[in-house]
């Protein structure tokens, strides 16, 4: 019978005990951890300051805890003032998260002079940063900029490449806010979200400001070789604002496009909203494995769609919304006009994808908000589908089909698409 007393925290091997603590969720954790034993605080020491970002309340007030005694990063920057950042363990540090309020003259960040210890730690090579990441507004100021010159100037020389994620809002100033502040080998993801007044697209808003917002974007894209993951969200309410065909934004989509496919390292696109026009279909890079598409789309769309090949496409998640209203957007050899009817159920006929491991669609693309065919098209084309995307389609298939069938009845259907 064995006596041998049962493993321990302490008597973990050294590789296995690393492992367990970067499960642990919070610092305080950590930190509780670092002052069992000897032995546990060399083992956790290196986890302590690996990340660093203010936490909510500090971003928008000045707070201090029931002694009045200063807080997160105000807290933080004196003891590093005091004792030094080695000591403290900023030489482990890998990854920060600034949010917009952090780049204000009066943010934790730069009040508490953190800001200020980070930077000259990059600058004396004591700090060599993995990932930074950027919740931007259109305005960056004072020591925030200094900071960003600082990393701009020394990523360069690290052994190994940072990267830099940047989510930032649509404005006139996005391309030189970037361009001008960062390294752009550096940046692996962008996001362009919208909260601005300056829309993504919307023709009802111009077509020349939408044409302007078409070349913003294709400029900064063809600035970033690097990029691995793009997410670009156009306006929530599209009905305002599409209003003319597609014919004066073409030559621009076609720059966008060519953009768009010479970003050679992009391994997932993110689309929501409507992008410029209901009919503008991004043809994804041919390494992208992930694709999100969250937007409303058009008959016309779909039938872009079932053509493209994806040729590594793993995952596709569609989320749609309705088949927009086509008599102020569409063209004439657009399947939408051809129909003659404002709703209709229509099929793709044909589907290029054939790549295809894992779906995620909801209901909306087989009530008919999609193509009456996509669920029978994917599982026929795919054979690569894991079980569970097999078992949603099989369903979907039979829950949709006496609902369309009812609606075929009421209108008469046009064809599948012509190929």
């Amino acid at each position: 019978m064995d006596s041998s007393p049962p493993p321990s925290l302490a008597t973990l091997p050294l590789e296995l005990l690393s492992n367990i603590i970067t499960y642990l969720p919070f610092k305080r954790h950590i930190f509780s951890l670092l002052l069992t034993c000897k032995r546990l605080y060399h083992a956790t020491y290196p986890r302590l300051w690996q990340s660093l970002e203010s936490n909510p309340k500090e971003r928008y007030s000045y707070t201090t805890n029931a002694k009045n005694r200063k807080t997160g990063l105000r807290r933080l920057g004196d003891i590093a003032k005091e004792i030094g950042t080695d000591v403290l363990g900023f030489k482990y540090l890998k990854y920060i998260l600034f949010w917009p309020a952090d780049l204000e003259a009066d943010s934790a960040w730069v009040e508490s002079g953190l800001l200020a210890v980070i930077s000259g730690q990059i600058v004396a090579r004591r700090i060599q940063l993995r990932c930074v990441e950027f919740v931007l507004d259109t305005e960056v100021n004072g020591e925030a900029l200094e900071f960003l010159k600082v990393l701009k100037e020394h990523s360069k020389d690290w052994p190994q490449k940072l990267r830099i994620r940047i989510n930032v809002p649509w404005s006139k100033e996005l391309l030189p806010l970037i361009t001008e502040n960062f390294r752009l080998e550096d940046i692996t993801y962008l996001r362009l979200r919208y909260d601005e007044d300056e829309p993504s697209g919307g023709t009802g808003q111009g077509v020349e400001i939408t044409i302007d917002n078409i070349k913003r974007l294709t400029n900064l894209l063809q600035k970033l070789p690097f990029l691995e993951d793009l997410e670009i969200n156009g306006p929530e309410h599209p009905d305002e604002i599409f209003e003319t065909p597609i014919q004066p934004l073409l030559p621009a989509l076609y720059q966008l496009q060519n953009a768009i496919s010479e970003l050679k390292k992009l391994h997932k696109l993110y689309t929501s909203d409507l992008l410029f026009h209901p009919s503008f279909f991004i043809t994804p890079p041919e390494n992208v494995k992930k694709l999100v598409i969250a937007q409303g789309t058009s008959a016309e769309w779909w039938r872009k769609f079932s053509r493209c090949s994806f040729t590594k496409l793993e995952e596709l998640t569609i989320h749609v919304g309705r088949v927009l209203e086509c008599s102020k957007w569409a063209s004439p050899d657009d399947i939408d006009v051809r129909s003659g009817a404002k709703d209709f159920v229509f099929g793709m006929g044909y589907l290029e994808l054939k790549s295809l491991k894992k779906l995620q669609a909801d209901s909306g693309v087989g009530y008919g908000l999609g193509p009456e065919d996509f669920f029978d098209l994917v599982l026929a084309n795919n054979p690569g589908l894991d079980k569970e995307s097999r078992k949603h389609c099989e369903f979907m298939t039979q829950r949709v089909k006496p609902i369309l069938n009812q609606r075929r009845r009421k209108r008469r259907a046009p064809g599948a698409y012509s190929q």
